[in-house]
């Protein structure tokens, strides 16, 4: 395995980046977008890769914009804005083939919405959000915390229309003792996808919103959760 440092050049701004390469034979096939907040970062979902990465499957991981090592600030970022950071990410996959998207939180939604146009043979969710269709062009600020915490305004969110055409493998991990996404969004992200060749959902029930820092420091859930990947993809 080896990795290399690169830059995403997207919408003006430069986004840090990673490759995770099985070896120089095998251009990468998955992709991880990270969910928001200030600790948010393409690191998180690192140990996930590296996994894959031994297992033959190379990826990519990148910083949104604001985030990590990527310039910009998070409060003038839209999720319009992270929809079209993630398309140009996508567009370094190997197209030969149907890619695998990793997806928490934000980062999750963002999978779901790219899923109709790009078609990945697998969609792996880590808690992930729903967004109001409203919601798409506001910035980062208190607009949009507003828009979001309206109760169940996520219901008409366009990642559930997104994925009632979806094909391929579907699984999410969803954390028991989440405070930000609830249960409710889980279980229709779930039904959302009648026509996925597989669907999953995966629940660490003591877990918080924070999944993967709690995977972290539990080696068995852990590895049951990588092998769990793995399969999806």
């Amino acid at each position: 395995m080896r990795t290399e440092e690169f830059l995403i050049h997207a919408d003006g701004e430069r986004l840090a980046a990673t490759r995770i390469l099985m070896d120089a034979s095998q251009p990468p096939q998955a992709i991880s977008f990270h969910g928001t907040g200030a600790a948010a970062n393409r690191g998180r979902t690192r140990y996930i890769l590296d996994y894959l990465a031994a297992h033959g499957l190379s990826s990519i991981c990148f910083d949104f914009s604001g985030h990590g090592e990527s310039t910009g600030k998070i409060e003038q970022s839209t999720l319009t804005t992270r929809k079209n950071e993630a398309q140009a990410a996508t567009r370094l996959l190997d197209s030969r083939v149907p890619p695998v998207f990793i997806g928490t939180s934000m980062g999750g939604y963002i999978a779901s919405l790219l899923s109709p146009e790009i078609q990945p043979r697998s969609l792996i969710l880590f808690c992930p959000a729903a967004y109001s269709a409203e919601a798409m062009d506001l910035k980062f600020d208190e607009n949009f915390i507003a828009a979001v915490r309206r109760p169940r305004a996520y219901l008409n969110s366009p990642a559930f229309k997104a994925l009632e055409s979806y094909r391929g493998k579907l699984l999410i991990v969803a954390a028991g003792k989440d405070t930000i996404i609830p249960q409710e969004v889980i279980h229709v992200y779930h039904e959302s996808a009648p026509r996925a060749q597989s669907r999953k959902t995966i629940w660490l029930d003591d877990s918080d919103h924070k999944i993967h820092s709690w995977l972290a420091d539990r080696k068995t859930e852990r590895n049951s959760i990588l092998r769990e990947v793995l399969a999806a993809t």
